[in-house]
């Protein structure tokens, strides 16, 4: 049992630990990056044009998410995180506040024509 809490606790070392947050960022940004494009593809179906600027702010927190791999240190690495998964859920908040209506009509629509 001594031995696992010795593993345990070599992970909480900075470099193993900003390794693995590291790994846990890069993986959970890329999941963010599809669930928000999956949402503005919506957004784009319901109002039937595409929210350009909104695209193009994920676009950019994709392409810092190799970025995440080789930031230098913990602050910088938080501090990326944090703007990068903060741009996703604005963007997120954006939507969803500015297409509210029009999603509401599409998911009326396609409950119409599935019943």
């Amino acid at each position: 049992m001594d031995a696992f809490f010795r593993w345990l606790a070599d992970w909480y070392l900075p470099d193993p630990y900003l390794c693995a947050g590291r790994i846990q960022g890069i993986t959970w940004t890329l999941i963010d990056v599809v669930i928000v494009a999956s949402v503005l593809r919506l957004s784009g179906a319901a109002r039937g044009r595409v929210p350009r600027v909104r695209w193009a702010l994920l676009a950019l927190t994709a392409l810092a998410v190799p970025v995440i791999a080789i930031v230098p240190g913990e602050r910088e690495f938080f501090l990326l995180e944090a703007g990068v998964c903060g741009t996703q859920f604005a963007i997120l908040l954006w939507t969803v506040i500015a297409e509210r209506v029009a999603m509401a009509e599409l998911l009326a629509r396609l409950r119409h024509r599935t019943m």
